[in-house]
């Protein structure tokens, strides 16, 4: 997962997983399934998890409830998930 931090990689997993499912036509992506991304990638940071995904206020656009929280792409996050997207298909 791209990023120097586990922040980071929280975020890029966010906004890779997002954007995969709005191409596949489902606007929102559950925080329980970043957070399973990002197990997988071993970049998850549990206590800080909702804090690094929601100070991300420029990409995400937040909704449910508390305990089942959504993230939507803003149409900068969704330029950010294309070049990061980009950036991996060239390596």
């Amino acid at each position: 997962m791209p990023g120097t931090g586990k922040a980071d990689k929280t975020v890029s997993a966010a906004l890779l997983l997002t954007f995969a499912n709005t191409l596949t036509g489902t606007d929102t992506t559950t925080f329980d399934t970043v957070r399973e991304v990002c197990e997988a990638h071993s970049c998850l940071d549990g206590p800080n998890f909702a804090k690094t995904l929601k100070a991300e206020k420029d990409a995400f656009l937040f909704g449910g409830t508390p305990k089942k929280q959504t993230l939507k792409l803003t149409v900068p996050g969704r330029r950010r998930a294309e070049q990061l997207a980009m950036t991996l298909n060239t390596q």
